[in-house]
């Protein structure tokens, strides 16, 4: 019996293990006072950003967080119940879903979590939520860069369009002589 105990807890290791290596950013959640429908549909918002929320065992997480190097950055957010979001996709989106489904059932608090090795804090990944999405910050960036070339073209095709005005002037003048 005991060593099926700890072949299950070495399982979940192995399980929050490969979680963390796939992950591009790690938050802990504390889902106090939720009730298993919102939960339910927390995690089913999330699963849309392409990330997964799983509520683990502190001692577990911390384990495998160990074994990996990173215990440290997240040591102080190890008690209570903790649920973990491991962000897959789009690291501002998932955010983004976490903040505003915590505010709308208006239960539960972000603890922190990490991207890398930097450790973030809860208003630290509140702000990541405000980041405007990918899609948004490329049209944007594109936006800019294309700006002075399209005035650089106008300016260029001025040139020759305005000799052409001069031109016909010029013609028009003669003809009217």
């Amino acid at each position: 019996m005991v060593s099926q105990t700890r072949k299950n807890k070495e399982n979940t290791v192995s399980k929050i293990l490969e979680e963390l290596n796939n992950s591009s950013a790690v938050f802990l959640v504390d889902l106090k006072g939720m009730n298993v429908k919102e939960s339910v549909e927390l995690r089913d918002r999330i699963r849309e950003t392409s990330s997964k929320l799983r509520i683990v065992k502190n001692t577990l997480l911390g384990i495998a967080l160990d074994q990996i190097g990173k215990k440290s950055l997240v040591k102080d957010l190890l008690f209570g119940p903790t649920a973990v979001l491991f962000v897959q996709g789009d690291i501002s989106a998932a955010a983004k879903v976490l903040k505003t489904s915590l505010k709308e059932f208006e239960k539960g608090t972000i603890k922190g979590g990490f991207i890398e090795n930097k450790a973030l804090s809860a208003i630290e990944v509140e702000a990541l939520a405000d980041i405007p999405p990918k899609e948004v910050l490329l049209s944007k960036v594109l936006y800019l860069l294309q700006s002075p070339l399209s005035r650089f073209a106008g300016v260029l095709g001025a040139v020759p369009r305005d000799f052409m005005y001069a031109l016909q002037a010029l013609r028009d003048k003669k003809e009217a002589s």
